[in-house]
């Protein structure tokens, strides 16, 4: 049963001799280096948003990842030095720092700019750094153990 459709659709598990794995890692590596510096700086791009949607829907909660990181990671694959990145969107080099290690916190001034530049919307910033607040605030249990409607409708 599972073979059924193989004559339509062809064999689902087909076995590459070593010649033929050759051929396509050789394709593979023509493909990646005839691409043009635009088509690159397109495909780090979209990776890092996949990156971030993932974190944005994960919900495990031991994997935090400030959203500075993104930002660095970014600029390490786009080989752009920090000291560079600063001085085009006017914030001290030791605030980019700050932010990128997460000390920081990402603003909506910040996430337009780099939506500017990069092209990846500023709303995504703003969900990383919304979700790792709100975690914050789960973790420390401060708010939960405050605040309720039963502590709220007591009557006095």
């Amino acid at each position: 049963m599972n073979n059924y459709f193989d004559h339509i659709l062809g064999e689902q598990n087909p076995t590459l001799d070593l010649e033929a794995q050759e051929a396509i890692a050789h394709y593979i590596r023509n493909h990646i280096e005839n691409r043009t510096e635009s088509q690159s700086t397109e495909t780090i791009k979209f990776g890092l948003q996949i990156e971030m949607i993932d974190y944005l829907n994960s919900s495990d909660n031991k994997n935090y990842i400030p959203t500075g990181e993104f930002l660095d990671r970014l600029l390490k694959r786009l080989k752009i030095s920090k000291t560079r990145f600063a001085e085009y969107i006017d914030l001290e080099r030791s605030n980019l720092q700050a932010i990128l290690r997460g000390n920081r916190k990402f603003n909506n001034l910040l996430a337009k700019k780099i939506e500017q530049i990069f092209k990846i919307p500023a709303i995504l910033w703003l969900q990383i750094e919304t979700k790792n607040d709100l975690r914050k605030f789960e973790e420390s249990k401060e708010i939960i153990k405050k605040y309720s409607l039963k502590k709220l409708m007591q009557k006095e």
